[in-house]
């Protein structure tokens, strides 16, 4: 429990009704049902509360129609909506659950995050569709709105946006790792879980035509090649790979079964499976065969950071991709590199009671637990790892669309 807010529990049903540990997912069920409430006096993050749990809640009732589970998403998604009590509409970052103060952060310089104010939609809209209480689309769908009023000519949006003008604040970082990553995502994910009956689809491939025109890149490692995605500030290219951006290789490889011309769906599959290639260098380059947080490119060569960084934080994000590209392709070596990963974690970081974090993956000698089990892991890292081995109609990909936390939603038709 975290805050009392059954975090791990929440974020698993998914998890356990996937892998049918059916016992498992009574038990945590009932334990929710006895004790979960949203009325306390806590602060939260909106993103992490609403991919984490509200959109917990909502796959487990895609899955089984319980509605005690969307009664509970109602309540919570009604709480964080406090959030977007602002000039512009534009969510603040945290909420106090019971009082419905919201706040920004000093370290943001009072701004909002692209990632998580672009982070929204697809719960929102699927517990509008859901409950048939519209409010909750409308308020998040109004934020993409405005996010077109600021739409650069190259369409690569800042990171840093002001919910009280409405307008970038202090840096005008680029990245599709930390910070800026699920604001992507969701622009084609929208799209597609809503049967494509919108024009988010057209602006999504506008702009990542234009991250792989100036940010991607090429290298080759004992003939094989490999891409990535750089970051800008400034308009200076910062040859920097984040662990989190490594899911945009499987977004790549998705979106080419819908991309509107074939020259496009072929260079989306090449960049994916090249993004795919990389992550598992950022593995296997480490005697751990675990990765560090983020990686430095310089011509061909690959280097881990220097001093912070260099943790194990369970991150799921290339076995997301691994997953997808097998689903796609049915080529085993992502199976076995996903295998070889799940080996890993089970030979340096499993506990007696759980797993750990590593604070120091370059060194299989020295190796330092965290002492924290994140609830990603649960939901994401094992999710993926056990359906990189399952059968392709076991969450299929033309049914089904995952969240930022591997929370799978049905298709649905927008309110």
């Amino acid at each position: 429990m975290i805050k009392g807010m059954g975090l791990s529990l929440i974020d698993s049903l998914d998890t356990m009704l996937i892998m049918n540990l059916t016992n498992y997912y009574k038990h945590a069920r009932d334990y929710l049902a006895e004790t979960l409430s949203w009325d306390r006096d806590i602060i939260v993050s909106v993103f992490e509360t609403n991919i984490r749990c509200v959109g917990g809640l909502l796959a487990a009732y895609d899955m089984t129609q319980d509605e005690f589970f969307l009664k509970s998403a109602v309540d919570l998604g009604d709480r964080l909506l406090n959030a977007f009590q602002t000039p512009t509409g534009l969510p603040r970052t945290t909420v106090n659950l019971k009082t419905g103060a919201a706040t920004n952060p000093s370290w943001t310089q009072q701004s909002s995050l692209l990632a998580e104010i672009g982070t929204l939609q697809i719960e929102f809209s699927y517990l509008s569709y859901a409950s048939k209480q519209p409010r909750f689309a409308q308020k998040a769908m109004a934020v993409y709105d405005h996010l077109l009023t600021l739409m650069p000519e190259d369409k690569l949006l800042p990171i840093f946006i002001n919910p009280d003008d409405g307008k970038p604040k202090g840096t005008d970082l680029v990245s599709v790792g930390a910070l800026g990553d699920s604001y992507f995502e969701y622009l084609f994910k929208y799209w597609l879980i809503t049967k494509k009956a919108s024009r988010w689809g057209k602006e999504y491939f506008e702009t990542v035509e234009s991250i792989l025109n100036t940010l991607a890149f090429k290298i080759v490692d004992q003939d094989e090649e490999m891409w990535y995605i750089a970051e800008r500030q400034n308009k200076n290219i910062n040859h920097k790979f984040d662990h989190l951006a490594c899911f945009f290789g499987g977004l790549l490889a998705l979106d080419a079964q819908h991309a509107p011309t074939e020259q496009m769906r072929e260079r989306h599959m090449e960049i994916g499976k090249g993004i795919g290639a990389f992550c598992r260098k950022m593995y296997t380059m480490n005697p751990t065969r675990l990765p560090c947080d983020f990686v430095n490119i310089v011509g061909n060569t690959i280097s881990n950071p220097i001093a912070a960084g260099k943790g194990w934080l369970m991150r799921p994000e290339a076995v997301e991709t691994w997953f997808i590209l097998y689903r796609l392709t049915n080529d085993t070596k992502y199976q076995e590199w996903g295998w070889d990963y799940f080996e890993a974690i089970e030979k340096y970081t499993k506990k007696e009671y759980g797993y750990t974090g590593l604070r120091d993956v370059t060194d299989s000698q020295k190796l330092e637990p965290d002492d924290v089990q994140q609830s990603y892991f649960l939901a994401e890292t094992l999710k993926y790892l056990f359906l990189l081995f399952s059968p392709k109609d076991t969450i299929p990909l033309d049914k089904f669309v995952f969240n930022t936390e591997a929370h799978p939603l049905s298709f649905f038709e927008a309110q």
